[in-house]
């Protein structure tokens, strides 16, 4: 099984545990598609920490 396909397969905790901490961009958009919507607005932050969304996409 691929790296990416193991973390699409796993939720977005068991990654962050997996990979000992934040996640990369590459991480949550191999997870972003299994979140929920509230689960995605929760971790926005985190997205633009990780710079998968630019600060002004997470405020519009």
């Amino acid at each position: 099984m691929t790296r990416s396909r193991l973390m699409a397969a796993m939720g977005w905790e068991q990654v962050a545990v997996w990979l000992g901490g934040e996640l990369t961009d590459k991480a949550w958009a191999a997870v972003l598609p299994a979140m929920s919507y509230r689960q995605r607005l929760a971790r926005l932050r985190s997205f633009e920490a990780a710079q998968l969304v630019s600060p002004e996409e997470s405020h519009a």
